[in-house]
Parts: C-alpha cells; structure tokens; sequence
C-alpha cells in the first residue's frame, strides 16, 4: 500500500538525533572537495571505489549511541577493504591487504614493533612497523566480530575504543594519499606531519 502526507511550513519539523551538535560550524575543504569532483569526472571507476568506502565510513564513524563499536569496527575495516581490493584489482585476506596498506601510507616516520610491548605477537610473526600491526590487530578484530564472537580468539593489542579513534583518523590521511597517488590532490604540509606520526 501507499500513504499520503502533507504537512504545512509550521507544522514541519526536522529533528536532530541528539549527539548532533547543532551550534557548530564547519567549513568544506575546498581542496579536497575539488580533487573528489575531479576524480569523479576523470577517473569513474576509481570515483565508485572511493565514494562507496567515503560513504560507509560516514555511516559507521559516528558518535549516535545507535550503532555499536562492534558494528563500527565491521564497517570500518570493510571500507579499508573496499578501498584496498580496489588498488590491488583482486579480492585479498590480510596479509595482501595489510602489505598494500602499509605501502600506499608509506613508511616514512613509522615506528617499529620492537618499540611497543604490546606488540610481542607481531614481533614474532616479524611484522616490521607499528603501522602494519595496527591493520592486521583491526583486521583480525573484525573477523572476530563479524562471525559472532564477543572477542577474538588472538590476543590483540589495542582495544576496540583504540581501534576506532585510530581508524576515525587514519582513514581521512589514506584516502587523501590515494587522492595524491591518482594525480588528482597534493597533501598539505598538515598532512604530511600527519603522516609521520
């Protein structure tokens, strides 16, 4: 069936989920908006890739009370996917994905494992940077969390909450790298430094 309904301008309203700051404003980086347009009319199949893991990670990098860590961290680490199969032009478990994350961020600045005693686990399996370790630790999180498990059976090194703050940032950084390796942005000194860390 189908339903009708009209509702005049003073009867409209639109209401704001309550973790949505209503008093804030926040200005487009023009830049990076340009380069998104540009992509989109230079390179389409590059565009599809990217937009959909831009729009899921909105979706999932939220702070409504509506969607669950568990359920971010299944989103979030399915964008990287998304985008990472792309670069690669196959379908990938995480030693692929892992090697290509760590090689499109780049290496300069990275720390390695050996610095971190939370990283014995990746020591032994020879992971050599902090970078490396962190997407495989999210990946295998992910796994766990997607077939149903509280937890993963392999003790991780950050916490799901460390886990999604690391994502919420490192995801912008990858997607503006990718933006410089297709030709269409060039990082700013900001986004440099932050790479570095």
């Amino acid at each position: 069936g189908q339903t009708i309904r009209y509702y005049s301008f003073k009867t409209f309203s639109e209401r704001v989920p309550p973790h949505v700051n209503i008093g804030t404003t926040c200005e487009i980086d023009v830049r990076l908006a340009n380069a998104l347009l540009n992509l989109r009319e230079k390179r389409p199949n590059e565009w599809m890739s990217l937009w959909d893991a831009i729009f899921f990670f909105n979706r999932a990098n939220t702070d409504s009370h509506e969607i669950p860590p568990q359920q971010e961290v299944v989103m979030i680490l399915g964008v990287f996917q998304r985008l990472l199969e792309h670069l690669l032009e196959q379908r990938a478990r995480e030693d692929k994905l892992a090697k290509k994350f760590v090689s499109t961020i780049g290496s300069f600045g990275a720390l390695p494992t050996d610095k971190d005693k939370r990283l014995v686990q990746y020591q032994r399996e020879r992971v050599p940077t902090v970078r490396e370790a962190w997407f495989r630790d999210f990946y295998r999180l992910r796994g766990a969390l997607a077939h149903g498990k509280t937890q993963s059976s392999v003790r991780l090194a950050w916490t799901i909450e460390e886990h999604l703050l690391l994502a919420s940032f490192i995801f912008p950084l990858f997607v503006k790298k990718v933006l410089g390796d297709w030709g269409v942005y060039e990082l700013t000194e900001y986004d440099a430094v932050s790479y570095t860390h």
